[in-house]
């Protein structure tokens, strides 16, 4: 039995990648699972490369897109144009770093004890010295 070989279309995966679309939805424009996709993916760098780029232009388009959320959805209601925003934010943050709104918190442990003795090293005294009475007799 004779193998048909699959023509996969990387430049519609491409394309579907910078319109922001999903795995499953880039799968379908490439012609075929998302299996396939993710093993392409792997197996070719520079599909993947190209594929990064995408989504990050892809990612920034429904960025952009919460400017103007209710032109995109004139029908929704605000707790619904909320859900969604919020699940765009949710998205952008997981796909990509330059959404991310996390700091990160170094801790250092240090000795309190030490600590405590250079801080009382560097107060300044300044409660006033009480006044030597003079008797004015003397």
């Amino acid at each position: 039995m004779a193998r048909i070989e699959r023509v996969l279309n990387y430049d519609a995966a491409v394309q579907a990648a910078a319109e922001g679309r999903s795995n499953r939805q880039i799968a379908l424009a490439m012609g075929c699972e998302t299996y396939v996709l993710y093993h392409e993916l792997k197996r070719n760098p520079d599909f993947n490369n190209r594929v990064k780029e995408a989504r990050a232009f892809g990612l920034s388009l429904h960025a952009d897109k919460l400017l103007n959320l209710h032109e995109h959805y004139p029908d929704a209601d605000p707790p619904m144009l909320r859900i969604i925003s919020d699940n765009i934010k949710w998205v952008a943050s997981h796909l990509s770093p330059d959404f991310r709104t996390t700091s990160v918190i170094e801790v250092k442990h240090a000795n309190v004890k030490d600590a405590l003795q250079e801080a009382k090293s560097r107060v300044i005294d300044i409660t006033p010295k009480p006044k030597q009475i003079t008797n004015p007799l003397d």
